[in-house]
């Protein structure tokens, strides 16, 4: 999907405080990059084209940096 318009929102579980909600372009290798506050657990959601995706996610100490599973399935 490199070079694909995708919507990502990802928003903080315990507050509902929006970190982000934009539109962002993938790279080549098919990802996106954001810097986000240490210490969260948030729910990212992407969106392309009626297909969607979310996933749990956590930026503590133990945490992945990157995220690799979260795969889009038809919106319902």
């Amino acid at each position: 999907m490199a070079g694909k318009d995708v919507h990502v929102t990802i928003a903080e579980r315990d507050t509902g405080t929006v970190l982000v909600d934009e539109v962002a372009t993938m790279f080549d290798n098919g990802f996106v990059g954001f810097w986000l506050p240490s210490g969260i657990d948030a729910t990212i959601t992407v969106a392309y084209e009626g297909y969607a995706a979310s996933s749990d996610i956590s930026t503590g100490p133990d945490a992945p940096t990157c995220l690799t599973t979260v795969k889009l399935v038809p919106a319902t």
